[in-house]
């Protein structure tokens, strides 16, 4: 019982803190916390607050990122490193075209940060902040990052990685429509007369679902690798020639504006297909998702450390799962349905309202056209 009691007195503490980080996050500015306080346990009933700003820290995604990737990105230094040296090297050979170090630079720079996106997105799959089970996710970002690598190492394009993972979602979303009901190509009004209209209603929530989760992905994998680029970039210190270092700093800053434009086609479709009501939703469940992680992996910490017996830890850790597993999915679903069914409401209401205000007119004109043709007859 003593154990218990330590135990659930620090998981308050840390859910606590991870909520308040999560909840400074960009990612996470509109979220309902009610949301969180139902489907994750030991968080404090009010919501915290953030006192200053400044002193926000980095999302623990960027943070882990910063500190893991691959030897400690040796390997991307390096690259920066022969990239520094072959510009020093051809800005003071008159036989090097500077079009073709520039071309050549702008390769080597979109190389790296496609390889650092790479691993930023594992990175989000290790924290919990990726399904590898769950809508393809995963996969499909790291596809997308193959087919731009492609593009930039044999084809000398631009990073145009949004266009790919936008058609491997394009194509599951075909695969899902196979054997289901076409319903969600037509406007609500004729869905919800439909018999299929639940069951259609069903598969276009979780169609916004996966899409709304891929784009958070994608955008957080983005700002990770743009960040860890101008880690890497502002560490190559040993080219003493200033044209070098600006020729370095001008190729980061292109490359950074080309990912930019990638994430501004992601939150483009974004706001298209999905509306801010279903999306905070998403966003919610999301936060709650990742919460229940972080308190799986502070569980298998302490009964590591014995704090915890392994009946205890597992006792809590198959709840957590179950969370994650069952209550969340049910419970995005169930919010998501009533949304629409509110909307659909309130669309009938609009509906009804309109026809009681032609109504009153219809009788009036009606009346005014009766006493006009008694008129032409008495006339008459």
């Amino acid at each position: 019982e003593r154990t218990k009691i330590l135990f659930e007195g620090s998981a308050k503490d840390f859910v606590n803190e991870q909520a308040q980080m999560l909840l400074q996050d960009s990612r996470f500015e509109s979220v309902n916390y009610l949301v969180l306080v139902r489907n994750v346990p030991f968080l404090s009933s009010t919501p915290p607050h953030v006192t200053d700003e400044s002193a926000v820290p980095s999302p623990q995604p960027t943070r882990h990122f910063h500190e893991q990737v691959v030897d400690n990105g040796s390997q991307y230094l390096r690259v920066v490193g022969v990239t520094a040296m072959r510009t020093d090297t051809g800005l003071n050979d008159s036989g090097f075209s500077s079009d073709t170090l520039r071309n050549d630079m702008l390769i080597e720079f979109r190389t790296i940060f496609l390889e650092l996106l790479r691993e930023a997105y594992k990175v989000q799959l290790e924290l919990g902040e990726l399904d590898e089970n769950e809508g393809n996710t995963f996969d499909v970002l790291i596809d997308s990052v193959d087919l731009a690598l492609n593009d930039v190492q044999y084809h000398a394009k631009q990073i145009e990685d949004w266009k790919h993972t936008h058609s491997f979602q394009f194509n599951l979303r075909r695969s899902r429509i196979l054997g289901v009901s076409h319903l969600e190509h037509f406007p609500r009004s004729v869905r919800s007369v439909n018999s299929s209209a639940s069951h259609a209603r069903r598969f276009i929530n979780q169609h916004a679902q996966a899409d709304a989760l891929l784009v958070l992905a994608f955008k957080e994998g983005h700002a990770m690798a743009e960040a860890k680029l101008r880690r890497y970039v502002n560490r190559v210190d040993d080219v003493a020639d200033e044209t070098v270092r600006e020729t370095i700093r001008l190729a980061m800053e292109h490359v950074l504006k080309e990912s930019d434009s990638q994430v501004v086609e992601a939150n483009r479709q974004l706001n298209e297909e999905i509306c801010y009501a279903d999306l905070e939703i998403i966003l919610s469940h999301q936060c709650a998702r990742i919460l229940l992680h972080r308190l799986i992996k502070f569980t298998e910490r302490k009964a590591e450390d014995g704090l915890l017996s392994k009946k205890e830890a597992r006792a809590y850790l198959k709840d957590f799962r179950k969370r994650i597993d069952h209550d969340l999915k049910k419970s995005v679903a169930t919010c998501l349905a009533e949304e629409n069914l509110s909307d659909e409401e309130e669309e009938s209401k609009n509906v009804a309202a309109l026809v009681e205000e032609e109504e009153p007119n219809d009788g009036v004109d009606e009346e005014e056209e009766s006493i006009t043709e008694e008129c032409k007859v008495e006339e008459s």
